[in-house]
């Protein structure tokens, strides 16, 4: 007989109190490398009133390397995962491929349009599995929208990922950190590049005070530092530094990541600065160049006439000196050079006209080019963007689409029983924007606005609060403590605070995040892991050191009564039992006697008394075995 481990509000009178008595289904994950239908059958067999499926591969499937997706399974093999769950009383819900990417589009360091439609087709094929085999419920998607720095989160007072990350400190205090803020190509999407708070520019430095030449016209000087009255010295620049970008993004309202854009640009305003310089030197080139040109025929007879003038000088000088040119220069109308330059134009006609188009060309083709370059630069500084701004507008307008499609299933699917919804859950720290829980609370506030936008724009007439109550029903988050414990490593400890204080500090902010995402309507599905508060570990509740009794206490404080998901990995089972124990629930059995979750699995391998409970390969084969009443083996 199956035992099925139910969350109930009743309890033996010698029981401990449990935290599980009225906080909704308490389920475990399946293992997503493999067969889902078979993981379903195991999972209900070992007694879980809740599962979650779920995939590895994006695209086309392949069971066997264990690259599961949604079109893995078809119709009949739906159909016996939806009986298998009615039938033993089993809710349901769906993990999307741990293989999709970033809902932004993130891939290979630029946000890519082709990639971000891709995600959303494997978002959709998993909202019409979710239908066909749990009734709706979550589609649990991870997040991770682009990459930042540990300190670069809402709380930057608390967190920090090396001790030299941040800049502290203004003005003559001012000591840079080491944090990189991404900036990115609007047009292609592409990141540019990141701007450490170490580096610095370098700007002319352009005097305050503008300037009026003669006719009136105002210019602008660069100071000049150096030198003394006999010359020297250097044309002056400013150094700014990070502290002088935050400051100007202040004066607008704006944080560090609209800095960066602020750098940027003014690296792009030195370069368009010497493309112009460039560009307006070698202008003149071109044009004296092409005036030579079209004036050469004239010049050419103008310096003949000279010449014979020249010459007619040059003979009755002789006449004067007995025939010697001596100090002719000294009393000449001209000199030695120009009358050399005239008689070279005079006599090589065609020479000095080519050289005179080549000079005209380079001049015309390096000004072109550095006039080019010039406006490529002024639209590169017209399309930065801050890293944030452009992909969280992507995030939300792929989260919305999917929570658009789930409401579109949910009205035609004739299984679906629940409201189906788009549950973007916080990834590990490391991952990018997403993980932090008010990261996660940000995507889900930004992605119900895109879709009640989107629910207006497709439906004339809809009010806003109906669009607001749509959006809030298919979008909600998933919170995963387990991920959420891995912030611990980088939050900072006050100076002499202990590491059982520092623990409890660490939990009553993650707890804070918690009831803030429930009072906000945002929590609608919640995974439970433990680890010792560095990585993503998934060994069984209570075997690290996540809050798990608190994080459920809390759940049932807030009155949470949705679906919680221990994720297992290579414990399989345990991973369930081991969370009763943390939750000192009691296990009911059909002979009427109270066993502690202790005693299920300790209970035999190694202790004298016959196992009561049969897990794996120690059950019989029920298509092989029976009992003497024949009564099939569950």
């Amino acid at each position: 007989m199956t035992m099925k481990l139910e969350s109930k509000d009743y309890f033996h009178a010698m029981d401990r109190n449990t935290s599980i008595d009225a906080i909704g289904n308490l389920g475990v994950s399946t293992s997503i490398t493999q067969n889902q239908l078979r993981e379903l059958q195991a999972k209900i067999l070992k007694g879980a009133s809740a599962v979650e499926l779920g995939f590895m591969g994006r695209g086309k499937g392949n069971m066997g390397q264990g690259a599961t997706t949604p079109g893995s399974y078809g119709k009949d093999e739906r159909e016996a995962m939806r009986d298998l769950s009615k039938i033993n009383d089993v809710k349901l819900s769906v993990h999307a491929s741990t293989g999709v990417g970033s809902w932004s589009g993130l891939s290979q360091n630029r946000f890519d349009e082709n990639s971000r439609e891709q995600n959303i087709l494997e978002g959709k094929r998993t909202i019409e599995f979710a239908a066909d085999v749990a009734g709706g419920g979550p589609i649990v998607v991870h997040t991770g929208e682009y990459p930042r720095q540990i300190a670069d989160t809402p709380d930057k007072k608390l967190f920090e990922g090396f001790p030299t990350e941040s800049s502290t400190g203004t003005g003559e205090e001012f000591k840079p950190g080491q944090k990189i803020h991404y900036i990115v190509d609007k047009r292609t999407g592409a990141i540019i590049t990141g701007i450490r708070e170490d580096q610095v520019n370098h700007i002319p430095a352009y005097l305050k005070e503008k300037q009026e030449d003669p006719w009136g016209y105002e210019y602008h000087h660069v100071a000049w530092e150096g030198g003394d009255k006999q010359g020297g010295g250097k044309l002056a620049v400013d150094k700014r530094n990070w502290d002088y970008y935050r400051g100007e993004a202040a004066k607008v309202g704006k944080g560090d990541n609209y800095a960066a854009v602020l750098f940027h640009k003014d690296k792009l305003k030195a370069q368009i600065e010497h493309s112009k310089g460039q560009a307006g030197e070698y202008e003149l080139q071109y044009f004296a160049n092409k005036q030579k040109l079209d004036h050469l025929p004239e010049t050419i007879n103008t310096y003949k006439q000279s010449l014979t003038k020249i010459d007619a000088q040059k003979e009755a000088y002789k006449k004067q000196t007995g025939g010697k040119l001596d100090g002719f220069y000294n009393f000449a109308e001209t000199t030695q050079e120009r009358e050399y330059e005239m008689r070279h134009l005079v006599d090589n006609p065609e020479l000095n006209r080519k050289n005179i188009i080549k000079r005209m060309n380079y001049g015309k083709e390096t000004a072109a080019s550095a006039r080019a370059q010039e406006a490529d630069l002024e639209y590169q500084a017209e399309q930065v963007a801050s890293l944030d701004n452009y992909a969280l507008t992507k995030t939300a307008d792929s989260i919305a689409r999917m929570a658009l499609y789930a409401k579109e299933v949910q009205e035609t699917n004739p299984n679906v029983n629940r409201d189906i919804f788009i549950a973007p859950e916080n990834i590990w720290p490391e991952m990018g924007y997403g993980a932090h829980p008010d990261e996660l609370k940000n995507l889900i506030k930004i992605s119900r606005t895109k879709m009640e936008e989107q629910l207006k724009d497709g439906t004339p007439g809809l009010t806003d609060e109906k669009a607001k109550d749509i959006a809030s029903k298919h979008i909600k988050a998933t919170f995963d403590i387990g991920h959420a414990h891995t912030w611990k490593k980088y939050f900072k400890r006050d100076e002499g605070e202990s590491f059982e204080n520092h623990h409890k500090r660490f939990t009553k902010w993650m707890m804070g995040k918690v009831e803030d995402l429930q009072k906000n309507n945002m929590l609608g599905h919640v995974h439970i892991t433990d680890n010792f508060g560095y990585y993503d570990e998934h060994i069984s509740p209570g075997q690290g050191n996540v809050p798990v009794k608190e994080f459920i206490d809390k759940l049932k404080d807030l009155g949470y009564k949705d679906q919680i998901t221990i994720e297992s990995a290579q414990q399989d089972y345990k991973a369930l039992t081991e969370m009763w124990r943390v939750a000192n629930s009691p296990i009911y059995k059909i002979d009427g006697t109270s066993r502690g979750w202790v005693d299920v699995e300790h209970g035999y391998f190694g202790h004298t008394r016959s196992p009561e409970f049969l897990f794996g390969p120690t059950a019989p084969d029920p298509r092989t075995w029976s009992p003497w009443s024949e009564t099939p083996l569950e």
